[in-house]
């Protein structure tokens, strides 16, 4: 026999209490001015009838600050399927100078639901967190609208192409799958993390200091490319891009026949939109080539690997660059087919360039491109987190003490790997931007820029790997130019110290052997 509790409706989760960490990651979130709407999905079964048509739903709260601050709004769908229904929770927190410093722990949002069929209801509870806005430098905002995944939007070829055995971008590219060791740690590190999912003119970029454009499968728009620009050229805020490889020769080969529809599959993109992605990043001097390398590369502190990336073929002067020993995807496939001997190539794929050396203004921001998401995934064996990191807090202390900054991955000149490249084509995405709430793209954005980017006459057209255990120029002084000299010496010194105790100690051998033949006397047999 059926239990009471089962014969009512009711909802799961019952509660989800955003304080405890049998919620993670969700029970990293707090909520605060400013911030993106986030929404919850909650499943309501109904055991005793195939269908129930939500009537009303009512939220309450005993916290006065909750009640004047909280904006909640709920959508439902009277049937998904027999028996059960769904409740989409979408919270928000009003821009008004009292909720920009209120605070609340562990409050309690009580929803109760009723149907039209019958006088019953079912509860369910939402416990949160409401906190002070937190500074700008501290708030990280990445973007999830452009990106695709299989099948729902296509043929989306996979980003690591030697890796993963399925050849789709199923994972989705999203803080709670794939990205979640980077949202854990940067979380760890004090900074609030928001997820946009709507278009880049839809957010303040007054209230970010940094903007993570990972992997980005769609286009942008002209807006959004007008608006992103002005953003770090005059608002100050910084952009962590993430590239991924392009290669037409690549995408062909991953051309095929279903045998279910009997229809031709080509990849509807690769790796990620470089098309788009060179677009916004012209102006700087900073372009991706159309490619697909792997391999390792040094940045900093940290070594990590590359599965089919990106490189980089143009960066400006006065960027910090950074290389390394890396295959061409195409070429390496050549090779093993032919069992031929794979030889890597020295190819720049990670580059800093902060638009205020050029611009002499505090308010321009800086751009971190990177040409490979593998290191940012969780099922990467080593990440580039710290990287990552040190640029962000770079920014937020306006420092440059870190190793990112080196002078010895400093350019002097403009480097560009392709002097005989033909004219660019800017491509935008043609959707029209549509926003929740306020688009922020404004009429002023489409103005001409006041930045200027002075290039150089002449052009560096090889970069050199300057990694751990490698120098960058042997002179008259090469001791000083040595990466990791004092490491060197001290390594050396422990080298020298045993060579001396191998050789006293063959010494004693020695010594010891002799004054025993001279004990011990000789006899004739």
């Amino acid at each position: 026999m059926l239990n009471s509790k089962s014969v009512d409706p009711y909802v799961y989760p019952e509660t989800l209490d955003l304080t405890s960490q049998d919620f993670a990651p969700f029970s990293s979130i707090s909520f605060y001015s400013t911030m993106t709407p986030i929404a919850f999905n909650f499943t309501v079964i109904h055991p005793l009838s195939s269908s129930l048509t939500v009537k009303k739903i009512n939220w309450k709260t005993e916290n006065e600050f909750i009640k004047r601050c909280l904006v909640v709004d709920h959508e439902h769908s009277n049937q998904n399927v027999p028996y059960y229904s769904l409740i989409r929770m979408k919270i928000s927190v009003k821009h008004t100078t009292e909720c920009k410093f209120a605070s609340a722990e562990g409050e309690n949002i009580k929803t109760t639901i009723s149907f039209q069929e019958t006088n019953q209801t079912a509860n369910y509870s939402l416990i949160l967190n409401l906190i002070q806005t937190p500074a700008r430098e501290e708030r990280i905002l990445i973007d999830a609208f452009h990106n695709l995944k299989f099948p729902e939007d296509g043929y989306i070829l996979r980003d690591s192409i030697f890796i993963d055995k399925q050849p789709y971008e199923w994972k989705g590219d999203h803080v709670f799958t794939n990205y979640m060791q980077l949202y854990t740690f940067l979380n760890s590190q004090g900074y609030y993390i928001e997820i946009l999912n709507e278009p880049l003119t839809c957010f303040d970029s007054n209230n970010y200091g940094t903007l993570m454009l990972a992997d980005p499968e769609k286009g942008l728009s002209r807006n959004e490319i007008i608006k992103l620009r002005r953003d770090i050229e005059t608002r100050g805020l910084s952009l962590v891009i993430i590239a991924e490889w392009s290669d037409s020769t690549m995408m062909d080969k991953h051309t095929f026949t279903s045998e279910f529809t009997r229809k031709v599959w080509k990849p509807l993109i690769a790796g990620s939109n470089l098309q788009s992605i060179n677009t916004l990043l012209r102006p700087y001097g900073i372009m991706f080539k159309e490619s697909s390398y792997s391999g390792t590369i040094a940045v900093g502190e940290e070594k990590f690997k590359v599965e089919s990336g990106a490189i980089l073929q143009k960066f400006p002067n006065k960027g910090y660059l950074f290389s390394g020993k890396l295959v061409e995807d195409a070429v390496a496939i050549q090779k093993i087919d032919e069992f031929d001997e794979i030889g890597d190539e020295i190819h720049p794929m990670v580059g800093i360039y902060d638009l205020s050396d050029e611009n002499n203004s505090i308010k321009s921001g800086s751009i971190l491109a990177i040409g490979d998401s593998y290191c940012i995934e969780s099922a990467a064996p080593v990440n580039c987190f710290n990287m990552i990191s040190e640029f962000i807090s770079s920014q937020k202390q306006k420092y440059k003490q870190s190793l990112l900054y080196s002078e010895e991955h400093r350019l002097k000149y403009d480097f560009n790997s392709d002097l005989n490249e033909a004219p660019f084509q800017e491509k935008y995405r043609q959707e029209v931007d549509k926003c929740s709430g306020t688009n922020y793209f404004s009429l002023k954005d489409e103005m001409h820029s006041s930045f200027q980017l002075a290039n150089t006459v002449e052009f560096i057209t090889k970069w050199e790997v300057t990694d751990d255990a490698k120098y960058v120029y042997i002179g008259d002084n090469w001791l000083t130019d040595l990466s990791f000299k004092y490491e060197i010496i001290f390594l050396s010194v422990i080298a020298l110290l045993i060579m001396c105790s191998l050789a006293f100690y063959i010494w004693y051998q020695r010594k010891r052997n002799i004054q025993y033949m001279k004990i011990v006397p000789d006899v004739d047999i």
